[in-house]
């Protein structure tokens, strides 16, 4: 069975799911080894059971290249820090895999960066990572929007592969009972930052409500408060509504995550759709990735969103949208009902199933089966 290496050399938190993730995916196709840079392994230690290796820097990265080209090699992350490195790779294997995240980033820098020091370091990047989109084997996706948004910029879509953020969890959930559907359970992932998200049109959706609505609904803001200013918002919320809300001020475990993931009834998403960093611009939903939805995939959640994020194509007949305070309120005094809940509820079930395990394997074999051919 051929060898393929998982490498990542970043140390963010989303990291782990993601290598949790490939790992499941093409361990049972390959003989699939975790590499980390040695500085960046501090989050694998802590939170991942994956076997790993642990190598230097990047020097011994490429030497472990070069002693296995016929292996191939998947790298987790591309950034302006080891963009160049990385397209050495590629000069050294033609076996490289590289999981894009941040699409535009690969075509174009951000024209409006007044700083000429992040204009330069933005073309830099982009200049180095067509290269590697050249010389890389194949890239590797989180979803079906993403794909297409490649294809459309003539990356042949053959070359182009979806492997989610996360895979469908595989705990068996029952239809709802109605007899014990008291509350509606909304789960809001997700660090509570609101500056990157706005959660004051959830609440005052909630606060329009009826106290005796109010006291049917469940908020969960599953993710730890990032500043004062949220932590005030969390308080003053909390002190208005006759809702239950619960936040955090510390970090979430993933035991907590999982088990408020599976106890929900809907997830909650309000995202600014356009993020920019110093060097580029992206649209989520369109050429970057976001865990919100993905999570809703991978818990089968029903989602409720704004309109403006585009929810992929599969997951559609399971997802709500709004516009206003307005809407949301009308959604949730909606999914209040036991029966239309149940409905919603149904079809999250059957939707998340593109991204249950076993598909997502088969279809990993095909498509490394035909890059193999080509």
């Amino acid at each position: 069975m051929k060898s393929l290496f998982i490498i990542e050399t970043t140390d963010a938190l989303h990291s782990t799911d993601l290598a949790d993730t490939l790992y499941k995916v093409l361990n049972v196709n390959f003989v699939t080894k975790l590499v980390l840079a040695k500085s960046k392994s501090d989050n694998f230690i802590k939170y991942s059971d994956l076997p790993f290796i642990i190598l230097p820097g990047y020097i011994n990265i490429l030497w472990l290249l070069y002693k296995n080209k016929e292996s191939n090699f998947i790298f987790n992350t591309v950034s302006i820090r080891n963009v160049f490195p990385l397209f050495l790779m590629t000069m050294v294997s033609g076996n490289c895999y590289f999981y894009a995240h941040n699409l535009s980033s690969w075509f174009m820098h951000d024209a409006s960066q007044k700083s000429l020091l992040y204009k330069a370091l933005g073309i830099w990047g982009v200049s180095f990572r067509k290269l590697i989109l050249k010389r890389a084997k194949g890239i590797i996706v989180a979803n079906s929007n993403m794909k297409e948004y490649l294809a459309s910029r003539d990356v042949e879509p053959k070359r182009i592969h979806v492997i989610p953020f996360r895979t469908l969890e595989e705990k068996e959930v029952g239809d709802l009972n109605i007899k014990e559907f008291s509350h509606l359970r909304i789960v809001v992932p997700g660090a509570i930052d609101l500056r990157k998200k706005d959660l004051s049109i959830l609440r005052d959706a909630i606060l329009t409500m009826p106290s005796y609505q109010q006291k049917k609904i469940d908020v969960i803001l599953l993710g730890k408060t990032v500043g004062k200013d949220d932590l005030i918002f969390c308080k003053d919320w909390d002190s208005r509504t006759d809702c239950s809300l619960k936040y955090y001020r510390e970090f979430v475990s993933s035991e907590d995550f999982k088990l408020e993931m599976y106890r929900s009834h809907i997830i909650f998403g309000s995202l600014n759709v356009i993020y920019k960093d110093k060097y580029h611009s992206e649209i989520y939903g369109v050429s970057k990735d976001s865990g919100l939805d993905a999570q809703a995939y991978a818990f089968a959640k029903p989602l409720l969103i704004n309109f403006d994020f585009n929810v992929v194509k599969e997951y559609v007949s399971a997802t709500l949208y709004y516009k206003s305070v307005g809407d949301i309120r009308r959604a949730l005094e909606n999914l209040t009902i036991p029966e239309h809940y149940l409905e919603i509820s149904r079809s999250a079930k059957e939707s998340a199933k593109f991204i249950s395990l076993d598909k997502l394997q088969t279809s990993s074999k095909e498509y490394f089966n035909q890059m193999e051919i080509k």
